[in-house]
């Protein structure tokens, strides 16, 4: 875990003295990503996976190894079957570019638990996009609320 977060930290420093035409047009496929989730639109957010793309949840554990594996594992959550995720608010308070590899800051807010609404929590995701704006690897760093 330690490692990661100095990858992440290292990440950082690299990636705020660039900023060529070609990062921004990374950062813009990571804002229209949380966008189409903020939105609720799971073609769209789906379409940003290829069949070999790769999400780690490093909180959990929790690794999906394609967009097979993916794709039943949020459908719930932009049908709004699970009311956890209902009416959840994606607050991205930053983007950092460095190429094709990206990070994003923010907090989600507006969950449910047991009726009432969940305290915000902090996020931060690490994506490597191809040149066709598919990601190859998300690492998401979340800091889960705790549910009794």
């Amino acid at each position: 875990m330690r490692t990661y977060f100095i990858y992440l930290c290292l990440f950082l420093c690299v990636s705020c003295s660039n900023k060529n035409n070609e990062t921004e047009i990374y950062r813009e496929w990571a804002k229209e990503y949380y966008n189409s989730y903020a939105k609720k639109d799971l073609d769209k957010w789906i379409g940003f996976y290829n069949e070999n793309s790769e999400i780690h949840d490093i909180t959990t554990g929790i690794v999906m190894k394609n967009r097979d594996s993916i794709l039943p594992m949020v459908t719930p959550a932009f049908n709004g079957t699970i009311p956890f995720y209902k009416d959840i608010k994606w607050n991205i308070s930053h983007i950092v570019a460095d190429g094709n590899k990206v990070s994003v800051k923010g907090s989600i807010s507006n969950a449910y638990y047991k009726g009432k609404i969940l305290p915000q929590w902090d996020f931060i995701s690490l994506i490597e996009f191809n040149n066709a704006g598919k990601i190859i690897k998300q690492f998401d760093f979340v800091n889960y609320p705790k549910l009794d």
